[in-house]
């Protein structure tokens, strides 16, 4: 059996070179520095941002894919649900570009791997 323990899985998209494709979907997953040490320690090639945005309204919205994994077995009891928020970022945006974003920022650093953060704001709703 061939090694692949030194394979090189790196590729490289748009100019930036991620160690390997496996990248987090842009999700509740990562939203603070916390949640992206989590993901960064499990080898990704980089990290995708939950998308943050600024009218209240959006932060918060009931998804239809929700549901609690303990009904299917004990063992799913610590994890919650499946997709468990339905308030993917309460923070007000000036927390979410002073704080979680630079604390996301510095784990990518540690790792070595890019971080794509992910925002999303209605057309012609932004006020400067």
């Amino acid at each position: 059996m061939k090694d692949t323990s030194a394979m090189d899985l790196s590729i490289k998209i748009a100019g930036i070179v991620f160690k390997n494709p496996v990248l987090p979907s842009a999700s509740e997953l990562v939203f603070d520095g916390k949640s992206a040490k989590m993901v960064a320690e499990a080898g990704v090639g980089g990290i995708v941002t939950k998308t943050f945005t600024s009218p209240p309204e959006d932060r918060i919205r009931l998804r239809p894919y929700q549901f609690p994994l303990a009904r299917f077995s004990s063992a799913f009891r610590r994890s919650g649900s499946f997709y468990s928020l339905a308030g993917p970022h309460v923070e007000d945006m000036d927390v979410v570009i002073e704080k979680n974003v630079p604390e996301m920022a510095q784990v990518c650093k540690s790792k070595e791997i890019p971080l794509i953060v992910s925002f999303y704001e209605r057309p012609g709703e932004i006020t400067a």
